[in-house]
Parts: structure tokens; C-alpha cells; sequence
């Protein structure tokens, strides 16, 4: 069985090589994986603000992609009202 320990380095790896893939979903799920509570107070500083920025930076991508399909079916619904 694996270590806490053993996880974190593992999964800061696969965030890294994902994001450098362009894989950027998959570098999002592993990165959000690492800022849960059991895993954060591990984490090494030098990677801590990257990870965190690209969990930031997809979640304000899926609120802006959200916001803009809304507008959309807005307007695609006034449009088929008139």
C-alpha cells in the first residue's frame, strides 16, 4: 500500500507532465486531487503556486465557458420566441 507520502510526489509529477502534454483536463483533475487537505500540507513549495494556478486558471475557464453557453441558449431562446 502506498504511503501519503509516496502519492503527492507522484501526482505533482503527473500534473507537470500533463500540463506539458496539453492535456490540460487531466492536469486540472491531479492538481485539484493535490489541494485537498491530505495532500496540500505535503506538497512541495517550489511546485504549490503552479498547481494552484491551474486549478484556478480551469475553474475560471469553466465558469467563463458556462457563462457564455448560457448567454447562448438565452439568446437562442428569445430568438426562437420572436
Amino acid at each position: 500500500m502506498m504511503c501519503l507520502l509516496d502519492i503527492v510526489p507522484i501526482l505533482t509529477s503527473t500534473v507537470i507532465e500533463c500540463q506539458k502534454a496539453g492535456l490540460k483536463s487531466s492536469a486540472f483533475s491531479y492538481a485539484a486531487m493535490l489541494l485537498r487537505p491530505e495532500y496540500k500540507n505535503n506538497l512541495d513549495l517550489k511546485y504549490k503556486k503552479k498547481i494552484e494556478s491551474i486549478v484556478r486558471s480551469v475553474a475560471g475557464y469553466q465558469a467563463i465557458a458556462r457563462a457564455h453557453l448560457s448567454a447562448e441558449i438565452t439568446i437562442t431562446i428569445f430568438a426562437e420566441e420572436s
